[in-house]
């Protein structure tokens, strides 16, 4: 009995020490862990490969949100979103859908010529239904026009929508660029 008290102890003490190790980290879980090459955390392995990819889901926690990212070893895949504007001209603050999803989608900017996410941006709290007339998209000026979209900032299209009530949250970002490939399980 003496002994098994010793093993539990020890055992309590192991988790005790996990715990703590991950206290403000990114990860939602113990194990598996998703690190950069300088061994930050990224994110917990989430589930199974993404579909015709050889990428992973990682879950992330943004505050009191669960976001799903695919990563592989080369880095933060890009999933391209479009951003939800009320104004038809995407000059308002940006919104990101949300369905009924446990896990929340996630948007990413992207430096065009290289392919390398930068952010990822994904939807918050509150969700609401608005009335959405404009999406706003990666694009080079000049195939905007050619799609009979409106140029804006630096790459961006605004393409009108709708009007359509749509359940969105407000857009949020964090920054990827922080993380050095490859990444790896931990």
């Amino acid at each position: 009995m003496r002994i098994m008290s010793r093993l539990l102890l020890v055992f309590g003490l192991v988790i005790s020490s996990a715990q703590l190790s991950l206290a403000g980290s990114p990860a939602i879980g113990r194990a598996p862990l998703v690190v950069d090459s300088t061994g930050r955390v990224l994110g917990s392995l989430g589930g199974d490969m993404v579909f015709n990819t050889n990428a992973f889901n990682v879950l992330r926690k943004e505050g009191s949100l669960i976001v799903g990212l695919s990563v592989a070893r080369s880095g933060v895949r890009v999933q391209e979103i479009s951003l939800y504007h009320t104004a038809s001209d995407c000059s308002d603050a940006p919104y990101l859908p949300v369905g009924d999803e446990l896990v929340r989608r996630t948007a990413q900017s992207f430096d065009q010529n290289t392919g390398i996410v930068l952010s990822v941006w994904f939807p918050d709290d509150p969700v609401q239904q608005l009335t959405i007339r404009a999406t706003e998209y990666p694009n080079p000026p000049a195939a905007c026009v050619a799609n009979g979209d409106t140029p804006f900032g630096t790459n961006q299209c605004c393409s009108t929508y709708g009007p359509s009530g749509v359940n969105v949250g407000p857009a949020q970002k964090f920054d990827v660029s922080i993380y050095v490939p490859p990444f790896s399980l931990k």
